[in-house]
């Protein structure tokens, strides 16, 4: 649950405590317009998250294999590869679907950051992918 005017983020809201959240939220002086929600991918399943962009030298991946959501685990633990090493260890984390696909989007929006997460399991609607694409944005 966030609201839309930053600052605030709750993680794995129980269904059953949603209502508790929101009073909380309007509390702090924000409105049930304010608020978004969605619902979290299984971080337990984590294997690297981060974001991945092509920059002047190369390839640089700043990522996370901390298993929580990525803002925080890129807070607690952030790592970074260049190169090689970043291509590295997106092949050895992601499937091969999902590594073409994520490369697939760096060649088309060569000058964005994208950002993902990568499961030891299945995600998504399409088969044979273990990677989420949360964003692909310009700065």
């Amino acid at each position: 649950m966030r609201n839309r005017k930053g600052g605030n983020a709750t993680y794995n809201v129980p269904l059953e405590k949603l209502s508790q959240e929101i009073k909380r939220y309007i509390k702090m002086g924000y409105s049930v317009g304010d608020l978004t929600f969605n619902q979290s991918m299984p971080d337990e399943h984590l294997l690297i998250q981060g974001e991945l962009m092509l920059r002047p030298f190369g390839y640089y991946l700043l990522y996370s294999i901390v298993k929580k959501p990525m803002n925080i685990a890129l807070k607690e633990e952030p790592k970074h590869a260049h190169g090689l090493e970043a291509l590295s260890l997106l092949k050895t984390n992601l499937w091969s679907q999902s590594y073409t696909d994520l490369m697939d989007l760096l060649d088309i929006y060569s000058e964005s950051v994208i950002e993902f997460g990568a499961y030891d399991l299945a995600v998504g609607d399409l088969p044979h992918r273990n990677t989420i694409i949360w964003e692909v944005r310009n700065y």
